[in-house]
C-alpha cells in the first residue's frame, strides 16, 4: 500500500523499494515451499518494473526482467506489457506507444 501511494506522488525509488520489500519475504517462501503463483509477488514485480520505467532507469528496468523473478515471470502477458511500454518508452517512440495500447488492450 505505501508503494501505490508513494508512486501517486511521484516518488519511484521510495516507490520501488516498498515493493522490493513486499516482494522479497514473498520470494522467499516460494525458495522454502515451492507453492503455485502468488498474485501478490507478480504484483509487486509489476509496481517494481512500472517504477523503473516512471525513473526512466532503462540498464535497471532490464536488470530486472534477466533476473531470477523477471525469468521466472517473462511469459506473463502483463510482464510482457509492461516490456513493450517501456521499449516505447526508452525509445521515445509514440508509433510504438500506441502500437502497445492496441495490442495489449486487455492488459493495459
Amino acid at each position: 500500500m505505501s508503494g501505490i501511494l508513494y508512486a501517486q506522488d511521484q516518488d519511484y525509488k521510495t516507490s520501488y523499494s516498498y515493493f522490493y520489500e513486499a516482494l522479497e519475504p514473498l520470494m522467499y517462501f516460494y525458495k522454502i515451499y515451492s507453492a503455485a503463483k502468488d498474485p501478490r509477488a507478480v504484483l509487486c514485480f509489476k509496481y517494481m518494473l512500472m517504477c523503473k520505467v516512471m525513473n526512466n532507469n532503462k540498464e535497471d528496468f532490464q536488470a530486472l526482467l534477466s533476473g531470477k523473478f523477471g525469468l521466472k515471470y517473462s511469459a506473463d502477458s502483463h510482464i510482457q506489457a509492461i516490456r513493450s511500454v517501456a521499449e516505447a518508452h526508452f525509445g521515445a517512440s509514440v508509433v510504438a506507444l500506441s502500437q502497445v495500447f492496441s495490442e495489449f488492450k486487455k492488459e493495459i
